[in-house]
């Protein structure tokens, strides 16, 4: 499934975690369940430098995703704090779930992007979910900001 280019405008001065308001602004409801995301988990799930749009790491990369590699997309976990990078999160339910794929540019004044967005059926997700680690809970939209 594609998604047409979003850009997240999130003020931090209103949202206690930037992640999880970034997350409920890309993926205002749940493809597998069709709630919104409120108690779903999710994580950094792989990361790759994005030196150039057009570098063979980027293409490896977005190949894994669309393929739903997840195994092998797992491994890749690069990260330079001057170069703009490409992350995938996971977002998982009990029904299933999507990994995203967001633009995260080194520049502070711009905005992360979704590129692209996969549905995850309820199989695959308990895979991921084996993969991943560091998984957080989405707390309920009324929770107030730290």
């Amino acid at each position: 499934m594609r998604w047409p280019f979003r850009t997240s405008r999130t003020d931090s001065r209103v949202v206690g975690d930037l992640t999880v308001a970034m997350l409920r602004e890309f993926v205002p409801k749940c493809y597998a369940c069709g709630q919104d995301i409120s108690g779903h988990e999710y994580a950094e799930f792989a990361s790759c430098v994005v030196p150039n749009k057009q570098g063979p790491q980027v293409h490896w990369f977005f190949k894994l995703f669309l393929e739903e590699r997840w195994v092998d997309l797992r491994q890749k976990r690069s990260f330079e704090g001057s170069k703009d990078a490409a992350v995938v999160y996971a977002v998982l339910c009990e029904a299933g779930g999507q990994m995203l794929a967001i633009r995260s540019p080194f520049e502070l004044w711009e905005n992360n992007s979704l590129l692209q967005i996969q549905q995850v059926k309820l199989e695959a997700a308990s895979n991921i979910r084996e993969l991943g680690d560091n998984w957080k809970r989405i707390p309920d939209k009324d929770t107030a900001p730290a």
